[in-house]
């Protein structure tokens, strides 16, 4: 259950995120919450993994069968909970710029 903390947590988290803030991010990341599980291995992962270097990491090793690239993604960057459709939507904008 959400209490006042978690709701400005959560609004504060979105406002670093939107102005990539990652200082912001790192302090947020500091902060227990019961509502927000995992929120410094997130954090952490967004600030030194980027998912699209990533994709593209794959793309340019010649994988280029989006199934294959969305399983990889999924077993090592799950923290990230991106779906299919987000992934695709990276994979995408890769081959556009080939």
């Amino acid at each position: 259950m959400f209490e006042e903390k978690d709701t400005q947590l959560g609004i504060n988290l979105w406002e670093a995120y939107q102005n990539q803030d990652i200082e912001s991010l790192e302090k947020l990341s500091d902060n227990q919450s019961g509502c927000f599980h995992f929120l410094k291995e997130i954090i952490d992962s967004y600030i030194n993994i980027n998912p699209e270097i990533f994709v593209r990491n794959l793309i340019e090793k010649g994988i280029t069968d989006f199934k294959l690239i969305f399983e990889k993604f999924r077993d090592e960057l799950g923290i990230f909970g991106f779906g299919d459709l987000q992934v695709k939507v990276i994979f995408d904008k890769i081959l556009k710029e080939k």
